[in-house]
């Protein structure tokens, strides 16, 4: 057996960190009241400059990349065991802490569509504790505070040695019998969330603390996916009212969900009786009392940690580092892109035309303008140090509007199919603005395009709009656009990760033709995921899944930009690092004095 807090056969990878400092000559501004918006949708159909002006000189450090290169050791049976810890409570906690995320989750369920990535810290990982958790410094598969070992039984089996004396924040106990609910939510292939692009997936008990995953085919790499399953109280969960189940997640983590306000805060408190691990993100909290908090603008979140008002504020922007105490930087393992739909709509079907809009864009004039060249122009879906991404399929699409307008007189361009771009406001930093600028270049082109910003529900409908939801989803350009938008969704924008660090995810997840939210069928595409899915860990899964890299690159199925980079603010006498993703444990975080 191997035991996780010592193994370290994989050398893993470590993601592109940016070293951001941009002086600005703005001044502390006291914290804004809260202000609760309404976003509309509106088409915005102008021409914008393609490189906007800078207008104050901003000195520039020097990005520090490294190069890591990861081995893989193949073996027949993996189990994984944490270094034996006597079940300790949590220290005395002390002091509280105020964080500030851009916007409010919709729903506080686990089980529900609670919030995406730092939004919905809440009711994720400060509540939950998933079976597996990849550690954010070393990206190595560790336990949970639920989790014992794991091993693998079979292809498509593998089992889990649970945790005795771990109870729910309710006081239910911990077991494989609450173990399974939540497996089998979370494997349910019905919207393809969660780990569920391994096809379904269930439990199975074995004895009181025993469960086996049983997958609906070979799944290799479970153990890293299972980083995202959540539990929730079983009995808890059966009593409550459909309104409780979305305004309260009862798990085992190490926070306690006490208070909701809507529009004005949630209240967590540290779990006394959270039982923590060798792992530095399973240690028990320090902070007793954490309170999140929303501000739509980068300048008042930075402001709120500047004055006081808050100690931890995230995604202030790349224009507010110098107003605050101290600053954390991430790559948050996200891609900033545009999905395409490659089956609907009636010119971006052609390869031809997609390759024409590819080249059309300037990506590095558009970040240096709006961005001080501090994000890196990208060229596929995931991040570098991702199984399957090498330099060659993630390199940018080189700009050159002359061959964009050779490329739409060979397709047989017709501009009297609009092309749209939708987005949504303030999910990246200047996102309308980049895709301003997009849409500017592919009319310099001839190509008749239009930006429309939309508010988060028709977002949501435009990105689960895919091939999995029709009749027969290996068919599904031979019915009509799917829902849940039921029409074309065009282009749309996104930030899509990939924290398992396998390219299988982004193929299953956005390149299926059985995926729910896929805009693309590709027959031969389908047919390389086929073969890298059930490969085990080793060089003959790397290169397969490179294939399917390859073609998603030269077959130009997404218009990528580039990798997302976050900028957090800091009190100066709080701990804290930024992993690799977008994910945040308060347990993590400490203060010095």
């Amino acid at each position: 057996m191997n035991r996780w807090s010592v193994d370290k056969k994989v050398i893993l990878y470590t993601a592109l960190m940016f070293v951001l400092v941009v002086a600005i000559a703005c001044g502390s501004a006291p914290a804004e009241p809260v202000v609760i918006e309404k976003e509309v949708i509106k088409e915005v159909i102008k021409e914008v400059p393609v490189i906007k002006e800078v207008i104050k000189e901003v000195p520039r450090d020097v990005i520090v990349e490294k190069e890591v290169i990861r081995e893989v050791v193949t073996e027949k049976l993996i189990v994984a065991t944490p270094a034996p810890v006597a079940p300790v409570k949590a220290a005395p906690a002390r002091d509280s802490i105020t964080l500030v995320t851009s916007v409010e989750p919709s729903t506080l369920g686990a089980w529900d569509q609670c919030g995406a990535n730092v939004i919905g810290f809440v009711c994720t990982d400060a509540t939950v504790d998933p079976l597996t958790w990849i550690d954010g410094e070393f990206r190595e598969l560790v336990g949970t505070s639920g989790t014992e070992s794991w091993e693998q039984m079979s292809p498509e089996r593998w089992r889990f040695k649970l945790r005795e004396g771990v109870k729910f924040h309710n006081g239910e106990p911990w077991n494989s019998a609450a173990a399974k609910i939540g497996i089998d939510i979370n494997g349910s292939v019905k919207e393809l969330e969660g780990y569920s692009f391994h096809g379904e997936v269930t439990g199975e008990v074995v004895d009181a603390m025993t469960i086996d995953v049983v997958c609906a085919k070979a799944c290799p790499i479970f153990p890293r996916t299972a980083a995202w399953t959540s539990f929730q109280a079983p009995k808890w969960y059966e009593s409550a009212s459909e309104d409780e189940r979305l305004r309260r997640t009862v798990g085992f983590g190490p926070y306690v969900m006490k208070d909701w306000d809507p529009g004005i805060r949630i209240t967590l408190e540290a779990y006394e009786d959270y039982l923590p691990n060798a792992s530095f993100e399973m240690r028990a909290p320090s902070i007793k009392y954490a309170t999140q908090v929303f501000r739509n603008e980068e300048l008042v979140r930075a402001a709120m940690v500047q004055t006081g008002e808050a100690e931890w504020a995230a995604d202030i922007g790349f224009d507010q580092t110098d107003n605050v105490p101290k600053i954390r930087t991430g790559l948050n393992n996200e891609i900033f892109a545009l999905l395409v739909d490659t089956v609907w709509h009636p010119e971006l079907k052609k390869k031809k035309v997609r390759m024409a809009l590819a080249h059309a864009i300037d990506c590095n004039a558009l970040t240096e303008a709006l961005y001080q060249s501090l994000v890196k122009c990208w060229g596929n879906t995931s991040a570098q140090g991702t199984a399957g991404i090498t330099p060659e399929n993630s390199a940018p699409y080189e700009y050159d509007p002359a061959l964009s307008r050779k490329l739409l007189e060979e397709a047989g361009y017709d501009e009297a199919n609009e092309i749209k771009v939708f987005t949504r406001n303030g999910r990246v930093q200047k996102d309308v603005e980049y895709y301003e600028g997009v849409v500017g270049y592919w009319k310099k082109v001839g190509v008749n395009a239009s930006l429309q910003v939309v508010e988060k529900g028709i977002n949501s409908d435009l990105n689960q709009t895919g091939c999995g939801r029709t009749e027969d989803p290996i068919r599904c350009h031979e019915f009509p656009p799917a829902p849940r938008y039921n029409a074309s969704p065009h282009t749309m924008s996104t930030a899509t990760s990939n924290e398992i660090l396998d390219y299988i995810r982004q193929a299953r997840l956005r390149s299926s033709c059985y995926a729910t939210r896929s805009k693309i069928c590709d027959q031969e595409l389908e047919k390389l995921i086929e073969i890298a899915d059930p490969m085990p860990l080793g060089d003959d899964r790397t290169r397969a899944l490179e294939a399917i890299a390859n073609r998603v690159h030269d077959e130009y199925f997404y218009f990528p930009a580039f990798q997302v980079a976050v900028v957090f603010a800091l009190a100066e006498n709080l701990e804290w690092e930024a992993r690799y993703d977008p994910r945040v444990r308060v347990n993590a975080m400490r203060f010095t004095e």
